[in-house]
């Protein structure tokens, strides 16, 4: 999940992986930084503050033809920041003292200056610089991937899934009178089928490691998402370099929702940009608001514009008698797959179950909950521009009409348990039980909807009671954060 999320910021951190370093010095062992656990940022208040310098954009910068060791010194002198230039290490990487650089640059951050002179002094890939202690060192790249730390890193915030939420199981067509999650199966209400409840069984699915996920979906554990990203992190920041891929220095271990990481300060800082990149692609996520509306109108009239658009207005709707008889509002991020149900619900009684004792039989009323009015499920997604969005809709209106009950008895009901005993007339117990009617309607469609605008997306008809019918139009709104 996270790998895939992460993807397009893959070639970026290839760049980013080694910055700051530098190859070889010789082999005498670098300094190691004696930090236990340090912040998220990694770094203690000096070396803070020196980074938020070198982050910092200088206004102007202009160097002529100067000596390398020159141009340190007029760094030092801009910054005010402690530099410290190994020349031992950088002479054998070919960088002299007196080596000639030229910058004039404007508005420019701090650390890139840096980068530049060193690049032109020679340094190229082999020269580089580190933050260690509050001070700007620069040497070669194998002495700086030497100097290692162990800092911890809490991804809490990368850990909550923006899951889908389509129709629960429990959320049945009003046909359909079950308890959340059961099953029925006989003659009730003019259905006669054997159903599991779900509105849209095809549509669910359960994919292996986490739980119930929709269309392939899947829900990780958050074990499993701490797991995701530490292993984004040994993919793409310096993978050689990591013991668990057979390298010698870097190490990753997991606390809850913290990763300790031990590895270099060049890598260090790889990992800091690829987690910055990762909340900065969640953050970006649009937040988009729906408004749904059912409205109802004679069969002959209509709620559109004479122009034959589809947009639909608050003067379209009442030049056509239309009446809002269902409506439902809900915000979500862009691409998740929502619901909104806007009606009534209603308890009756659904079946009778025998009762039997020693010397005497009864009837115990089993009382369900049926939901009828408007149901929706949508999934939307903006478009490039950010003008237009892709709308996916699932549509089912339920209306209920006359309802009927039926008689039931002991006799004619099946027994649990034992025989069915006569009352003192000789006659089984009866009691009625409730057979509600419904008028179901339904569409699904997919289409291209502007921001900021009402849109009727389809239609229906619904009978009355007079024999005559009713249009039903379904309008829905996007709209979006600015």
């Amino acid at each position: 999940m996270f790998r895939q999320w992460a993807l397009w910021c893959a070639m970026m951190l290839t760049g980013c992986a080694l910055l700051n370093g530098a190859p070889p010095e010789g082999p005498k062992a670098a300094p190691r930084i004696k930090a236990g656990l340090l912040s998220p940022v990694g770094e203690d208040p000096a070396n803070q503050k020196v980074q938020a310098v070198l982050d910092s954009e200088l206004p102007s910068v202009e160097m002529d033809d100067v000596k390398f060791s020159d141009a340190i010194e007029k760094f030092r002198d801009l910054t005010k920041v402690q530099v410290h230039v190994n020349w031992n290490a950088v002479k054998q990487m070919g960088v002299q003292p007196d080596s000639r650089v030229s910058v004039k640059l404007a508005n420019i951050r701090a650390g890139k200056v840096l980068d530049i002179l060193i690049a032109d002094a020679g340094g190229g890939d082999t020269v580089a610089y580190i933050v260690d202690g509050g001070v700007v060192r620069i040497s070669n790249r194998e002495a700086l991937s030497r100097v290692t730390v162990t800092r911890i890193y809490d991804v809490a915030d990368l850990l909550l899934q923006r899951g889908n939420h389509p129709f629960w199981a429990g959320v049945v067509p009003a046909t359909e009178i079950l308890p959340r999650g059961g099953q029925y199966t006989g003659d009730f209400g003019g259905v006669e089928e054997s159903t599991s409840g779900q509105l849209f069984d095809e549509e669910t699915s359960r994919s292996g490691r986490g739980g119930m996920g929709l269309e392939g979906e899947t829900i990780l554990t958050r074990a499993e998402l701490v797991k995701e990203v530490s292993t984004l992190i040994t993919e793409l920041v310096d993978p050689q370099n990591w013991r668990s891929a057979g390298g010698t220095i870097g190490s990753v271990r997991t606390v809850g929702s913290q990763l300790v990481i031990h590895n270099t300060l060049p890598n260090h800082k790889a990992i800091e940009t690829l987690l910055a990149q990762l909340r900065k692609a969640r953050n970006e996520d649009k937040v988009l608001t729906l408004r749904a509306r059912w409205i109802v109108t004679d069969l002959e009239k209509t709620i559109l514009p004479a122009d034959g658009g589809r947009s639909v207005t608050d003067q379209s709707i009442k030049a056509g008698g239309g009446q809002v008889v269902y409506e439902g509002e809900l915000t979500f991020f862009n691409g998740q797959i929502v619901h909104v149900v806007a009606g009534n619900a209603q308890t009756l009684v659904a079946t009778a179950e025998p009762i039997v004792g020693d010397s005497s039989t009864g009837l115990r009323p089993v009382v369900r909950g049926v939901v009828w009015g408007g149901f929706l499920e949508a999934t939307a997604a903006i478009q490039e521009g950010g003008q237009m969005a892709e709308l996916k809709v699932r549509n089912i209106v339920a209306e209920p009409r006359e309802s009927q009950t039926r008689k039931v008895s002991a006799g004619s009901a099946p027994i649990i348990t034992g025989a069915a005993v006569p009352g003192p007339q000789g006659q089984p117990p009866q009691t009625e039980i409730d057979l509600p009617q419904f008028t179901l309607q339904s569409f699904s469609t997919n289409l291209i909807v502007p921001l900021g605008k009402s849109v009727m997306v389809g239609s229906t008809t619904m009978p009355r009671k007079d024999g005559r019918k009713d249009r039903l139009f379904l309008v829905v709104e996007l709209t979006t954060e600015k």
